[in-house]
């Protein structure tokens, strides 16, 4: 099953940072500025977005705050969740 999931992943991909952790984004007032780019490369984009969305959606402990990660899918460009 996992196998059938990399051959479909990987059937549709989009060039990205692949790496979009806070961590890798400063601030120049409330414009985004990307650093870090060595991750770079191909990917397929659903992927990417909730990689992106758990990156972004881990409150101080480590957790996934469920609130945040349905807000930032909701607010996505494919809009998951209406």
């Amino acid at each position: 099953m996992a196998n059938n999931a990399a051959k479909l992943l990987a059937s549709n991909t989009v060039i990205s940072h692949r790496d979009l952790d806070s961590k890798n984004v400063m601030w120049n007032q409330d414009n985004p500025v990307l650093i870090d780019w060595e991750s770079a490369g191909y990917i397929n984009p659903m992927q990417d977005l909730i990689e992106t969305a758990i990156y972004w959606s881990e409150n101080e402990i480590g957790s996934i705050d469920k609130k945040r990660n349905a807000q930032i899918m909701k607010n996505s460009r494919w809009g998951l969740i209406k």
